[in-house]
C-alpha cells in the first residue's frame, strides 16, 4: 500500500504478492485535476467511481466476503476506466524524454491508472487488500521525506535496500518480536518469518 513514488515498483522487489495503489492519494490528485480543468467531468467521474469502490469494499468486509459482488464493482470498475480514457484524450501528453519533459497536469495520473490497473483497484477483488493508506504505507513515508528534502535516495538499488531492511524491522516489531532479535536471526541465516494469516 503506498502512493505512486516510482521507487516503489523496483524490480528487485521479491516475494511481492502484489501493489495497491493509495486511493485516498488517488482522490486528491483527481480532485486537483478538478480544480485544473474545471470544465471538464472526467476527474469527478474517476473520483465518483473510486468512492464507489471503497463503499462497496467496506459492505463486503462487513459480510465477510472475499470480494465486492462483481454485479457492483463491474460497473463501477467500467465507469473509473471510461473516465481515464476520456482524461487521456483530453489531456494530451508532451514529446519529449520522460526524463526532462514535463507533462500536463493529470497526465501521469491518468497513464497511471490506464497502465497499472491492477494496482489501482486491486482492493476490489480482494477484501483483503485495503483500498487506502495503512500502517505499512505510514512506515515508508519517511524515505519518501528524505527523498523530497534532501534529494537523498536518488539510487533506485540503495532505496530497495533500505526499503527491505525498514520492512522486515516494521513487521517484526508490529507481531511482537523483539527487534534486535530479529536482526540477529537474519544475520546469522536464519531470518524470522511471520506466520501467515489465516484466509477470509
Amino acid at each position: 500500500m503506498h502512493d505512486r513514488y516510482s521507487n516503489y515498483f523496483h524490480s528487485r522487489w521479491e516475494n511481492l504478492a502484489g501493489h495497491q495503489a493509495c486511493v485516498a492519494h488517488l482522490l486528491r490528485d483527481f480532485a486537483d485535476a478538478a480544480e485544473t480543468y474545471p470544465d471538464e467531468h472526467w476527474p469527478k467521474q474517476a473520483q465518483r467511481a473510486l468512492r464507489g469502490l471503497i463503499k462497496a469494499w467496506h459492505q463486503a468486509r462487513e459480510k465477510r466476503l472475499a470480494e465486492i459482488d462483481p454485479r457492483v464493482s463491474g460497473p463501477l470498475i467500467t465507469e473509473f476506466d471510461n473516465a481515464v480514457k476520456v482524461g487521456i484524450s483530453r489531456v494530451p501528453r508532451v514529446p519529449g524524454p520522460p526524463s526532462s519533459t514535463a507533462q500536463r497536469p493529470g497526465r501521469e495520473l491518468l497513464e497511471f491508472c490506464r497502465d497499472r490497473q491492477g494496482d489501482v483497484l486491486r482492493f476490489s477483488g480482494d477484501t483483503r487488500v485495503w483500498p487506502t493508506n495503512n500502517i505499512s504505507e505510514r512506515n515508508l513515508r519517511p524515505t519518501k521525506t528524505q527523498q523530497k528534502i534532501s534529494g537523498r535516495l536518488t539510487s533506485e538499488d540503495i532505496t530497495q535496500d533500505r526499503l527491505n531492511i525498514r520492512s522486515y524491522i516494521d513487521t517484526a516489531r508490529k507481531q511482537g518480536v523483539n527487534v534486535m532479535t530479529a536482526l540477529r536471526q537474519a544475520i546469522t541465516g536464519n531470518p524470522w518469518q511471520p506466520a501467515l494469516p489465516p484466509p477470509i
